[in-house]
């Protein structure tokens, strides 16, 4: 089925929609941070870091979401869904299902994946 006529969600899409709200999600995960040129830079919450520097978050053109840790040579790497998962150290099938209630998809009503695709494109 075709996006928008019915289907249920991919998890690319969630993901992707999580990449347009990155810097909400970065909010959301309470990463101690600062931006820098294009980039959220952000201490590690999963390990001792004590500079800031290596991890990094794309804040904007075409790989916003995308973040790695440089540190780690990426290890710990991917999208915003990825970061999720990275960040609160659950499994993906449980990154999606903070994502669908982050993004206001929970209840799987049609109107809200409507509501939050359209978002996800301004």
């Amino acid at each position: 089925m075709a996006p928008g006529k019915g289907r249920l969600m991919e998890v690319s899409e969630i993901a992707s929609m999580l990449n347009g709200r990155i810097e909400a999600v970065i909010a959301a995960l309470k990463l101690d941070g600062r931006g820098e040129r294009g980039d959220f830079v952000a201490y590690n919450p999963r390990r001792a870091d004590a500079d800031l520097g290596s991890f990094r978050i794309c804040t904007g053109g075409p790989k916003q979401g995308v973040w790695k840790d440089f540190a780690l040579g990426g290890e710990a790497a991917g999208d915003a869904l990825d970061l999720v998962a990275y960040v609160k150290d659950i499994a993906k099938r449980d990154a999606i299902e903070w994502a669908k209630d982050f993004l206001g998809l929970g209840g799987a009503d049609p109107g809200a994946l409507k509501r939050a695709r359209r978002k996800a494109r301004t």
